[in-house]
């Protein structure tokens, strides 16, 4: 019988310290249709008879496979972001995990003001890897109209190669071990619904641009097994914002750098986690995006580089 249990897990690293919080039947909180989202509630409270209520800010995700787990992050335009994990137990139980961003780091101890990039040596890792090379697809059919699709799809290749090859600033050779192809265009959209939610994991990486949330600026869900990455999709919020592959040019006004924000959500696909804003908001992998018109993002910092290399060093 599948059961659900939500928990919580506060300011430790991942999967550290887990909260349970409830449980319920399969007909009080898990769909019948097995590729219908599960909503997930954190602040449960029970009934007269025992059933569990509340929500967390809406989100949800297919449960995946027993054995199998599906980490989502919406990042949001005002430098916020939520994180999430949705694990199946080998026995079919589902197990809800809230990531909360004031997690440990590990490198310097947290600061008032953010170190340089290239002084910071702070990283966060997911707890997945990829074991092959990470073989995705573009849905250029989805390129919003102020972008042309070989700009677009230019733009989210250096992104990745950004990562894989450990692009910095700070004089560091590449000796990170991650790799990637890009194996075209598709028409197929990220596995990510319009409400911003993880549907069921098809096997295929996709990178597209589409409906969100308003509010949101992107949405990436990663699926893994031991460790092991299995599947990552990204979607770009290109109903409430515009985007750019050119961030410094004269005429860019109030559009996202696609370069930017995909290096960012591509640091999540090959296992980097965030690092904390107050202390270490000169790295990629901090949870604010600095905004549009600007590419800082797209160039990582010392902590950064750490992180990749500590996974595929």
């Amino acid at each position: 019988m599948t059961r659900m249990r939500t928990t919580k897990t506060l300011d430790l690293p991942l999967l550290a310290m887990l909260l349970a919080i409830g449980c319920v039947e399969e007909g009080e909180a898990v769909p019948d249709d097995d590729d219908a989202p599960i909503d997930v509630g954190v602040d449960v409270e029970e009934d007269e008879e025992g059933q569990l209520g509340g929500e967390l800010d809406g989100l949800a995700a297919i449960p995946p496979p027993p054995g199998t787990s599906v980490w989502s992050e919406t990042l949001y335009d005002d430098g916020s972001t939520r994180q999430f994990m949705l694990h199946t137990t080998p026995e079919g139980e589902v197990v809800f995990e809230e990531l909360v961003e004031d997690r440990i780091s590990a490198g310097p101890p947290e600061e008032s003001t953010a170190l340089d990039a290239c002084s910071d040596d702070a990283y966060i890792l997911t707890g997945w890897r990829w074991e092959s090379k990470l073989r995705w697809y573009f849905h250029a059919g989805s390129t919003p109209s102020e972008l042309t699709a070989d700009d677009a799809e230019k733009a989210i290749k250096a992104a990745t190669s950004n990562i894989t090859g450990s692009h910095n600033s700070c004089g560091l050779a590449d000796e990170v071990g991650a790799s990637h192809e890009y194996l075209g265009r598709k028409s197929k959209a990220a596995n990510i619904s319009t409400g911003g939610n993880c549907l069921a994991a098809d096997g295929v990486n996709v990178v597209s641009f589409g409906d969100l949330p308003a509010g949101t600026l992107a949405t990436a869900c990663v699926w893994f097994s031991g460790g092991v990455a299995k599947e990552g999709d990204v979607q770009l919020n290109k109903a409430d914002h515009e985007w750019t592959t050119s961030p410094g040019s004269a005429t860019c006004a109030q559009q996202f750098s696609v370069r930017a924000v995909m290096t960012h959500e591509r640091g999540h696909t090959f296992g980097l986690g965030h690092v904390g804003e107050g202390s270490h908001g000169r790295l990629t992998m901090s949870p604010t995006i600095d905004g549009p018109c600007q590419d800082s993002e797209s160039t990582l910092g010392e902590g950064d580089v750490a992180g990749l290399r500590a996974l595929y060093g």
